[in-house]
């Protein structure tokens, strides 16, 4: 994934590259370890983004991280797209499916089908 993000990058200079991850929601309340509290959560996540982009080498104009809460974390990635105006949506896809999921209902599935941008690349991972 990282490779095609940076071919991305290289093909269109002018871009921007926003790292997303989608978590389903945060505790309420303050859990007894920093891992668990809400804001340790969002952390750890942005932690994950950062060190994933960290190869691609970009200046920090050209790149921002997020951490969005959502139960449809398609739904929720849709949003951000159209309140971006993003015009491609790069993400991975897993080789393996957990035998509770249904290929016709992952998130990967809803963002192929239904992504308000012109572009999408899926990467398996």
């Amino acid at each position: 994934m990282q490779v095609t993000a940076k071919n991305l990058l290289h093909a269109y200079p002018e871009s921007r590259l926003a790292c997303l991850s989608t978590i389903s929601s945060t505790p309420t309340f303050k859990g007894s370890q920093e891992n668990e509290t809400a804001s340790g959560i969002v952390r750890g996540h942005l932690v994950q983004v950062m060190e994933w982009a960290k190869p691609l080498k970009l200046l920090p104009e050209r790149i921002s991280y997020h951490v969005l809460e959502a139960l449809d974390p398609a739904t929720r990635i849709f949003e951000f797209a159209k309140d971006n105006d993003t015009s491609l949506i790069l993400s991975g896809a897993s080789h393996k499916l957990s035998n509770k999921v249904t290929p016709w209902s992952t998130s990967m599935t809803k963002i192929v089908e239904e992504a308000p941008c012109s572009e999408q690349h899926i990467v398996r991972t």
